[in-house]
């Protein structure tokens, strides 16, 4: 089983260095603008390719989970 989460970020207000430095211009802080999770079910299958042992996913079930707002 893979969970995978994302999301997507934007400076929060008033996060940004403003002061001249090494650090002008960078976010010291973010908001989520939104975001996706994921749930797969898969295996892995091996077999042989030129004498060589190959593995590969095979995806048994995937579902893109709801969001919960």
């Amino acid at each position: 089983m893979v969970y995978a989460f994302g999301q997507s970020l934007k400076p929060a207000p008033g996060s940004v260095v403003t002061e001249p430095g090494s650090y002008f211009q960078m976010p010291t802080n973010y908001m989520v603008t939104g975001e996706y999770v994921t749930k797969t079910l898969l295996h892995l299958e091996g077999y042989f390719e030129n004498d060589r042992l190959r593995v590969r996913p095979v995806i048994e079930n995937y579902n893109e989970v709801p969001s919960v707002e």
